[in-house]
């Protein structure tokens, strides 16, 4: 019906638009939470990583991704295990400083976030960005 009617994609663009402009605006006068902190119960390191360590075996978009990304840079005519330990050792170590960077980050940024200021900045960039978003959604044509 949305393909064939323009009426009616008209007026289902202009709802979004509306809808997210709502969650903008009310994002941007929400009152930011008061945040404390709980003690978690921490885990046991070796439990931590067990639970990681199965998490990523059973996820099939990492095998898929290296199904479909590791062949083209494997060459036929020489040794397959040397060649996938080397693609397998950079990727393993790109990720690791990733998650290194991500960590340290989040870090530095907890207090900050925490903080009501910190709190009342992130509801107006966000409620900005819908509002945004939904003046971008009204404004466009098909």
């Amino acid at each position: 019906m949305l393909t064939t009617s323009a009426i009616a994609f008209s007026v289902l663009k202009l709802i979004g638009a509306a809808y997210l402009i709502y969650l903008g605006l009310k994002l941007w006068f929400s009152s930011v939470p008061d945040v404390t902190r709980k003690a978690a119960s921490p885990k046991h390191v070796g439990l931590q990583f067990a639970e990681g360590f199965t998490l990523q075996l059973t996820n099939p978009k990492a095998v898929f991704f290296f199904m479909a990304v590791f062949p083209q840079f494997i060459d036929l005519s020489s040794s397959y295990l040397t060649q996938f330990g080397l693609l397998v050792t950079t990727y393993s170590s790109l990720v690791v400083a990733i998650h290194l960077i991500y960590a340290r980050s989040a870090g530095l940024a907890r207090g900050w976030l925490s903080s009501r200021k910190g709190g009342r900045i992130v509801n107006r960039l966000s409620g900005g960005s819908f509002i945004c978003f939904g003046v971008g959604l009204a404004s466009a044509s098909k």
